[in-house]
């Protein structure tokens, strides 16, 4: 009996729900390819702890291992800030560098709106071109843009479970296709 109720305890301290949140969008690349990118996080609510444990935000390039991610912020608004030595700021340098080491690369408005019900859209502000080895700019699969990308939101995912594990691992990768003309 004691085993039971012993086992009993640790599943119901173990115990959670897990959210997915997700949205795509399609871009055109310079190379003349459209691709999607998605953007994706989890949350799990604990039994036991109700506030939950927000995990980190990913944006997922299509035809590139490279994702970006930001630290979750209850904020409506979370900086992209990438090493200066691999990124240039494509159209501000002066106001995009934070210090020698680190550029603002872009922003993320509207996805804790979004996480509250209060908006079906996520914005991406993405000013950075990558630079190889040499110094020399290169554009990734995102290109820079003045104005920014906008991810068409899904409805959240939420799944009980007994382990813990994430939903994000369900979430397909990106992919690229050449333009039709």
């Amino acid at each position: 009996m004691k085993r039971i109720i012993g086992i009993s305890g640790i599943l119901l301290l173990t115990s959670c729900t897990n959210h997915l949140y997700q949205g795509a969008l399609e871009y055109e690349t310079t190379d003349n390819r459209i691709c999607e990118a998605k953007i994706y996080s989890d949350d799990t609510t604990w039994f036991l702890n109700k506030n939950g444990k927000p995990d980190t935000i990913t944006i997922k390039q299509g035809g590139d291992n490279d994702s970006f991610q930001f630290d979750y912020s209850p904020t409506d608004t979370a900086s992209l800030v990438k090493p200066a030595e691999f990124y240039v700021a494509a159209f501000d340098p002066d106001q995009a560098n934070i210090s020698d080491s680190q550029v603002l690369c872009g922003n993320l408005t509207g996805f804790e709106s979004y996480k509250n019900g209060e908006n079906s859209e996520v914005e991406f502000l993405y000013v950075c071109n990558k630079m190889n080895l040499w110094g020399t700019t290169i554009s990734g699969p995102m290109p820079a843009s003045e104005t920014p990308y906008v991810f068409k939101m899904q409805d959240p995912v939420s799944e009980f479970s007994w382990t813990g594990e994430q939903l994000s691992q369900r979430v397909e990768l990106p992919t690229c296709r050449p333009k039709e003309d």
